[in-house]
């Protein structure tokens, strides 16, 4: 579970609270369940964002700047 990020760890990293990133989140699959707690890839906050807000992002013309930030899992943590 340690490669994957709880929604508090994505909350911490991004700034965005918890009740926004579990909205965000919601439908996103895979998601990784041990037990009673559940994981995502470090990438799916990033990615829901995109998906979820493409017109605005579009709008605002960063859609492809935001798109770029996503090529490939870096592995970074």
């Amino acid at each position: 579970m340690a490669t994957f990020k709880s929604i508090a760890e994505l909350s911490t990293e991004s700034g965005v609270s918890q009740m926004r990133v579990r909205k965000l989140l919601e439908g996103v699959t895979p998601e990784v369940k041990v037990g009673r707690s559940v994981g995502y890839h470090p990438d799916a906050l990033r990615t829901a964002l995109i998906n979820k807000l493409g017109p605005e992002l579009e709008y605002l013309g960063v859609r492809g700047y935001a798109a770029n930030i996503l090529e490939g899992y870096t592995g970074q943590e």
